[in-house]
């Protein structure tokens, strides 16, 4: 039967029961803009190589694979791998850029307040479980590598996710066990007997936990459930290429390759059994993801794929569906080789709103650079390769100099009978003195062209010009710059060079977290615990809070700042907190503040017993949250760094929320301390300066004078930082 659609056009599935449909809508996506797709996977696979350090390549375009490249077995073939160094730089700078996500409630009810309050908590609790942190590096290297990544983030329920044992209810007056599912359906009562009371024939509901005759717990195992993300590349994807944005089109495909054993955990021994395997590589979209595991470093086997003898696999495909009229729900569907759809279901996650939510495909597109017209993005590592290979290319004719024009001669005249000289140290050469006839000459060799070394230093530069990798976004301060403020304005104009990689890199992650937000609101049963320490270098100093789905029921508005404006790198940041306590605003006097000042630095332990006294601090905070009572305060405390820290804790929820008598127990053991500091200042020598709060200084290290805004002009104007905290309460 005829029809009138053009040839070509996307046949999309009537529903997510249409299997055929499906089958032959994801076979045709795949020979879609084959063209276009070797061309983004052979810059991508050549930047990948070069990145690893091979790098006397080129492109077989018969094969439309990169292969060693033909040259002579006297030509040398160096390389110092600057490519490596630049994008290790970028990517060290990507991994260290913490925009602050700004969680805020969308309306002042307590609802919004509430779940806004503890939506940055859930989101590290989040990213915690998902491993982001390991993930990250890997991210920022497909960014860097290929322009472009994809962060697709799941809820797994299966086994794989650990188990919990949900205990069961025994009715105290039929002894009917139960599970808590059914007693909270019957509204807290027994599903038999509804807890009638047969004494009162009132109704009583009351139970006990459910044994088994030998004492064991009565109960049922459920998937506890985590979240997880994975992290594609351009190798990996297929979406509609003509459309500005990946929110924009409307399907998204993963092709990748599993084993057998994934299939069959995943779906089962039927299903895997159904599943075509492939032991060579029949689909030439995965033959790149499936050659990088194969790829030597060795310079006669730079490309490579699965030998023969490698486990056979399954052609995976997964399709996501974006919800519209025909699909209202959205779709996800898996598929097996060329003829098996294993799963497909209507999207299982949903936005959180006040009517509802919609379903959303749970996939965010990462970018390095723009480019106008198109979903995918730019790297510049591929305008920086070329750069590389050229770098290359004189390296080896400064190696063929060295080797044909370097070397030092003799010129040895005609019957002057020398016949063979060795070049050894201490040689002898013994010659015929003719008359009329010159001794054996030794000729210097040729010094390399000066230019051929300018050239290399000036690839060098235009490098890290193009990648916006300045020397002191590489932690390298400028020679002759020390001012702050020239470090500042250095720091601030080699940060726009990167300025769209960052932008995009936050807003990423920023997508990233309001799309986990939502799948928590909907799956996130289990509670789970966060333990807010005082970091790696702290571990003892801690809170501990227990969250759930019913945290966040509230509305909130997700945000990021991008962070331009503050300092990025190591150097700016020390300059930026000189000039802080140069002016005051940070006084290094104050144990607190200090503490805080070497933290930044990532040098804490140089006030490892200050860390004694807070970690002590936080331990009564936390017997205190418990009701426990604690010592009385000893002499020997610090009692203005407990006190500062026991202020925090009143002014916290945990504290509102215990009994009166215990609030009143910790407002005692406050005055306490109050009273022992207070006796102590009055034991102060005339003249010497009374503790500030927390154990800082009122006064200066230079007095009054000092960060006044006469001396603040000097040093201004003399462009330089001092050498050490001067004024606010200096550190010598």
């Amino acid at each position: 039967m005829a029809t009138n659609r053009p040839a070509g056009v996307l046949e999309y599935p009537k529903s997510r029961t249409d299997k055929d449909g499906i089958l032959k809508f994801a076979e045709a996506t795949r020979l879609t803009a084959q063209d276009y797709r070797n061309e983004i996977e052979r810059a991508a696979m050549g930047n990948i190589l070069t990145y690893i350090g091979l790098h006397w390549i080129r492109y077989d375009s018969s094969t439309r694979l990169w292969r060693p490249m033909l040259l002579r077995r006297q030509t040398p073939r160096p390389f110092t791998n600057k490519f490596a160094s630049v994008i290790g730089n970028t990517s060290s700078r990507l991994l260290s850029v913490k925009p602050p996500i700004n969680v805020n409630p969308l309306s002042g009810d307590i609802d919004d307040v509430g779940a806004a309050s503890v939506g940055d908590k859930v989101r590290q609790v989040i990213e915690r479980e998902a491993r982001i942190r390991e993930l990250k590096p890997h991210a920022a290297l497909w960014l860097l590598l290929t322009g472009n990544v994809w962060y697709i983030s799941n809820y797994d329920l299966s086994v794989r996710s650990g188990v919990d044992t949900i205990p069961f209810d025994q009715c105290l007056y039929c002894q009917t066990v139960s599970n808590p599912v059914d007693i909270e359906s019957a509204g807290g009562t027994c599903p038999q007997c509804g807890s009638v009371s047969p004494e009162t024939g009132m109704q009583e509901p009351a139970f006990q936990m459910a044994v088994e005759p030998n004492g064991k717990p009565i109960g049922m195992k459920q998937p506890r459930g985590r979240h997880y993300t994975e992290i594609k590349s351009i190798f990996d994807c297929d979406y509609d290429y003509e459309v500005p944005t990946i929110e924009d089109s409307p399907y998204f495909i993963v092709r990748e390759l599993q084993s057998y054993q994934w299939v069959k955990e995943t779906f089962g021994k039927s299903v895997a059994d159904k599943a075509q395997l492939e032991r060579g590589q029949t689909d030439r979209q995965t033959y790149f993801s499936q050659a990088l595991a194969y790829t030597a470093t060795h310079p006669g086997r730079y490309m490579s794929h699965a030998p023969g003898n490698s486990e056979p696999r399954v052609r995976v495909t997964r399709l996501w569906m974006r919800p519209s009229d025909q699909y209202p729900e959205g779709m996800y569907a898996v598929l097996l080789g060329d003829n098996e759809v294993a799963e497909s279901l209507d999207l299982p996650y949903h936005q959180h709103t006040a009517h509802g939510g919609q379903a959303f495909v749970p996939i965010v597109h990462t970018k390095f650079d723009h480019v106008p017209g198109r979903v995918a993005g730019k790297t510049r590592a591929d305008d920086i390769r070329h750069k590389q290979f050229q770098r290359n290319r004189l390296e080896a004719i400064l190696e063929l100099h060295s080797r044909r024009m370097a070397n030092s001669m003799w010129l040895l005249p005609d019957g002057v009978g020398v016949s063979r000289i060795s070049g050894e140290q201490g040689q002898f050469l013994r010659y015929n003195a003719l008359a009329g006839v010159p001794a054996p000459q030794r000729v210097p060799g040729d010094n390399p062209p000066p230019y051929l070394l300018q050239w290399v230093e000036f690839i060098d530069h235009e490098m890290d010009d193009i990648f916006g990798s300045k020397e002191i976004l590489r932690g390298e301060v400028p020679e002759g710059v020390s001012a702050y403020a020239a470090i500042a304005l250095i720091d601030e104009r080699a940060r726009q060079g990167q300025s769209s990689l960052l932008e995009n890199w936050t807003l990423g992650w920023m997508k990233w977290t309001v799309q986990n937000l939502d799948i928590w609101r909907e799956y996130a049963e289990n509670e789970r615990t966060l333990a807010a320490a005082g970091g790696g270098h702290n571990p003892g100093v801690w809170e501990i809070q227990k969250f759930n789905k019913a945290d966040l029921k509230g509305a909130m508005d997700i945000d990021v700042e991008s962070g331009e404006s503050r300092p990025t790198t190591m150097i700016a940041k020390r300059a930026a907190l000189e000039q802080a306590a140069r002016t005051g605003a940070l006084n290094v006097m104050d144990p607190m503040e200090r503490y805080r000042y070497l933290s930044a630095l990532g040098i804490e332990e140089l006030v490892e017993d200050f860390q004694l006294d807070l970690k002590e601090a936080e331990q009564e905070n936390d017997l205190f949250a418990q009701g426990q009572p604690i010592l009385p305060p000893m002499p020997w405390q610090n009692h203005a760094l407990h006190i500062s820290r026991h202020r925090r804790f009143i002014m916290s929820d945990v504290y509102k929320s215990l009994p009166p008598p215990m609030q009143a127990e910790v407002l005692n053991h406050m005055m306490l301390h109050s009273n022992i500091l207070a006796d102590q200042m009055m034991q102060l020598r005339p003249g010497q300066a009374a503790p500030g709060p927390a154990g800082g200084s009122k006064g200066t290290a230079k007095g009054d004078q000092a960060g006044t805004d006469k001396e603040m002009q000097d040093e201004e104007s003399q462009m330089a930082s001092p050498d050490t905290f001067t004024g606010g309460g200096g550190m010598s």
